[in-house]
């Protein structure tokens, strides 16, 4: 049996780890090289599932958006030539509901 003393980092490991879950179970804004993989995959006629996998996010991620893109009517080929903080700047919140 481990000590106070010494279960103390094992609970801040547990806590860091449980953290990074939920984060990324949150909803989180994605890196922008994922948006742009999103772009070129789609535009190649590649499923929003085959999508979500090769980004490594959820198809409803996927789907966010492919959505937020087509309500702000955003040009994909602009898109991919932008810089990432410029990307960035145009999804501050990436959800669709708030842009209707």
């Amino acid at each position: 049996m481990l000590t106070t003393r010494a279960r103390l980092p094992v609970i801040v490991l547990l806590c860091s780890f449980l953290t990074l879950i939920l984060q990324r179970m949150a909803g989180k804004t994605i890196i922008m090289s994922k948006v742009k993989q999103i772009l070129q995959l789609r535009a190649g006629g590649v499923a929003l599932q085959t999508i979500a996998k090769a980004v490594d996010a959820s198809r409803n991620t996927v789907r966010k958006y492919l959505r937020l893109i087509e309500v702000k009517q955003l040009d994909p080929q602009q898109l991919l030539a932008m810089d990432d903080e410029a990307l960035e700047a145009l999804f501050l919140d990436p959800d669709p509901e708030d842009q209707v």
